[in-house]
């Protein structure tokens, strides 16, 4: 039944006229491509989702870094063992 639907409607769409076609070139009938990872002079172990973060936000003149926390700091930031999961 999923698979039924969608090809229902996108048989009706491939027969219409070439002026009633423009919905084939919509976003969800693409094929899906991996865009290249940034490559960034900074991003040396960086996993590829925060090579695509940091070249986002160093694209924008607005937004910059902050420092690194320190080792106090993220201690102290880090949960017990007892209160994880609790509200």
């Amino acid at each position: 039944m999923r698979l039924f639907v969608p090809g229902i409607i996108l048989l009706s769409l491939l027969a219409q006229g070439e002026e009633e076609k423009a919905g084939l070139e919509w976003w969800a009938f693409q094929t899906v491509e991996r865009p290249p990872v940034p490559v960034l002079e900074e991003g040396d172990g960086l996993a590829p989702i925060d090579s695509f973060v940091r070249a986002q936000l160093s694209s924008s003149p607005a937004t910059r870094r902050a420092r690194s926390a320190f080792r106090a700091t993220l201690l102290w930031r880090r949960p017990s063992g007892g209160d994880v999961g609790r509200a």
